[in-house]
């Protein structure tokens, strides 16, 4: 197949091509809202290069109905002698290991050759598993026209994206909104006189709303975390006051399960401060998510194990009795991974994970019948700041 040298006059077509499939890679959720009205073609096809679905524009392109392109493979729009170098391209991109993007000649319905511009976003569905390739194709034979349809799509995919950021924010505006009355309502209701019993939930749902307006806030900073451009704020502080205050606030729940849980650091005896730097919020964040997930999987009457090693590097090890199903170990730390949870999200452990990426660590973990789960936090030796040896009462962390 032959690849045309890019014309200068092609150079911002590129350019906007480049730009409407980074749009389409971030914000996945475009596909069903733009898909139809894109003024370029647009085709999606399978791992194995099957048509999946294709745009009107597309079939102008290339004279055919819709009808006759979904399931044949996509090299029925490119010559003989091209096809089986388009293939190896296809398949090379689906592994990741190479961009689809440059001037093409191709072949309609008519066996007439012609000259287009195309760029590929890889599309992954959560839900099935697997993974698409949306190409975006226009049509050089006019340049002018090109550049006519791609400023239109870039208006088309600009408009959408601005309405649904602006549905989203406030959607989440109301939102908050809903849990502060909750929250309120709540501490109201906490002061009046009440069972022991009916304070312990109140205080529950209370905690439980807060934690989801800081969820709410942290939306922007995970997104950044995801590509990598988040900065953290770092302070030092005690991570064994805030693990203290973390098993406090979890007491109710670890004595549902009749469950015993201790926090030891390695190489002492006596009760310990252990000050380290890390951004405390999302830090907290991580540990609060990955000893949660502890609790819940813990057999009754069982052991949780929360160790701390700060020797070569910092590590924080939470072993729990449990097994992690089998099913999930090769996706665990993926999103939307979950197994016998009902309400379970299944962003718990990717959260945990991104946080510890942002702090140059990662998270692994050991899981068996013989030895249950142990989770571990790897962080580099410079997290710890000052290490002592004191007894002390522990201390409420403003934002555990």
């Amino acid at each position: 197949m032959k690849k045309l040298q890019t014309n200068k006059l092609f150079k911002h077509t590129e350019d906007r091509l480049h730009q409407i499939k980074e749009a389409f890679e971030e914000n996945q959720e475009l596909i069903n809202l733009v898909f139809e009205r894109m003024p370029i073609g647009i085709c999606i096809t399978d791992e194995e290069g099957d048509f999946v679905n294709v745009n009107k524009s597309y079939t102008e392109i290339y004279g055919y109905s819709k009808a006759e392109l979904i399931g044949k493979p996509f090299t029925c729009v490119v010559p003989e002698e091209g096809k089986k170098e388009m293939q190896k391209l296809h398949d090379a991109f689906m592994n990741r290991e190479e961009e689809l993007t440059g001037n093409w000649e191709v072949i309609n319905k008519d066996n007439e050759v012609f000259n287009v511009l195309m760029n590929a976003a890889y599309i992954e569905e959560p839900d099935s598993n697997t993974s698409f390739k949306m190409t975006f194709v226009v049509k050089l034979d006019d340049a002018n026209d090109a550049h006519e349809k791609l400023e239109g799509t870039v208006k088309v995919l600009e408009h959408k994206i601005e309405a649904q950021e602006s549905a989203m924010s406030l959607t989440e505006h109301d939102i908050r909104k809903n849990i502060s009355t909750m929250v309120t309502i709540a501490d109201i209701m906490m002061k009046m006189d009440r069972s022991e019993k009916d304070k312990k939930w109140l205080k529950m749902i209370k905690t439980s709303g807060y934690d989801t307006l800081d969820l709410l806030q942290a939306t922007e900073d995970y997104i950044l975390m995801e590509s990598g451009n988040y900065d953290p704020e770092l302070e030092d502080f005690d991570i064994i006051t805030l693990l203290e205050k973390i098993k406090f606030d979890s007491k109710d729940f670890i004595r549902s399960k009749n469950c015993q849980f201790s926090i030891k650091l390695t190489g002492s005896s006596k009760t310990n401060s252990l000050i380290i730097k890390a951004d405390l919020f999302y830090f907290t964040r991580m540990l609060k998510n990955l000893i949660t997930n502890a609790i819940e999987a813990c057999p009754e009457n069982s052991v949780i194990q929360l160790k701390l090693h700060a020797n070569e590097n910092f590590e924080i090890d939470i072993h729990n009795e449990g097994v992690i199903p089998e099913e999930i170990r090769n996706e665990f730390f993926e999103k939307y991974i979950t197994s016998g949870k009902s309400t379970g999200t299944g962003l718990g452990t990717y959260i945990a994970q991104l946080i510890a990426n942002v702090h140059e660590g990662n998270i692994t973990f050991d899981t068996s019948e013989k030895n249950g789960t142990s989770l571990r936090i790897q962080l580099p030796k410079n997290t710890v700041q000052k290490q002592d040896v004191v007894e002390k009462d522990v201390k409420q962390s403003k934002y555990a």
